[in-house]
């Protein structure tokens, strides 16, 4: 049993090793590449469309450093522990709404000004079930920010389905990174993804957004989208939390007709 666990945590250190010379690397790289536009925005040549380029630039630098920062502590802390999936009652039609206005924000601030935002919303009533609202929330912002990454012109498409008591949600994009986000998928922890491609900002949401699926008790479905884009399918069970219309109005009919 000692060697049991005494290899598990040789694991589990290496594994963060792995991380860390993972995220040594890409912090280095960012900062360089933040100092570098910084430095050209002193070009007085340059006019105020091209100015604002490096500032959006320099932003979208920013914010990706933010997000590995804060996915990895979530990944960090999650490595030997349970993720919690508390649940409640969500509209799912909101939650997108909500996060498509985030993704829209996230969009203008890339300056990537080629790609279409589109929200497939279904013609469905879901006002009523019951899911892990703070965990799918953070696995579409993972596969967006991933989709966002690695698409430069055309689309990302968000949308979800409903299968009995499943719920499908999708991220597609038309960017060029299939086989790098599928292996990254099929991989099982951070080091072995870098290991395959070095992008530490793709392998470490992929890395949380599989962590939060499978504590959904989830599956995942990668597609290939158009030439190299990417289509990620998540399905996690669902609850709902009222009874069904039929059941409503035999409960009322019950009630009403009691003492007839």
């Amino acid at each position: 049993m000692t060697g049991l666990n005494d290899n598990g945590g040789a694991a589990i250190i290496d594994v963060k090793s792995s991380i860390m010379s993972g995220m040594s690397h890409e912090m280095r790289t960012q900062m360089n590449s933040i100092i570098s536009l910084a430095f050209l925005l002193k070009d007085s040549s340059l006019n105020e469309v091209k100015k604002n380029d490096l500032v959006n630039h320099i932003h979208m630098t920013c914010k990706q450093m933010i997000t590995v920062f804060e996915n990895f502590t979530e990944l960090e802390f999650s490595i030997n522990k349970n993720t919690e999936t508390e649940e409640e009652k969500c509209s799912v039609i909101d939650l997108l709404a909500m996060q498509f206005e985030e993704f829209r924000t996230l969009l203008i601030s890339s300056g990537k000004q080629g790609i279409e935002l589109i929200n497939e919303i279904p013609n469905i009533d879901l006002s009523e079930i019951i899911i892990s609202k703070t965990n799918v929330h953070k696995i579409l912002r993972c596969l967006y920010n991933n989709a966002l990454h690695n698409t430069e012109f055309g689309y990302i498409k968000i949308g979800f389905s409903k299968n009995n008591s499943q719920l499908t949600f999708y991220v597609l994009d038309s960017g060029n990174a299939y086989e790098k986000t599928n292996k990254f998928f099929q991989s099982n922890d951070i080091k072995s993804s870098l290991e395959l491609f070095n992008d530490l900002y793709s392998a470490v949401n992929i890395s949380l957004a599989k962590k939060l699926i499978y504590s959904l008790n989830g599956s995942i479905d990668i597609k290939s989208n158009g030439a190299n884009g990417s289509g990620v399918y998540f399905t996690i069970p669902v609850k709902n939390s009222a009874m069904p219309k039929s059941s409503f109005y035999k409960f009322v009919n019950s009630i009403l007709f009691k003492n007839s």
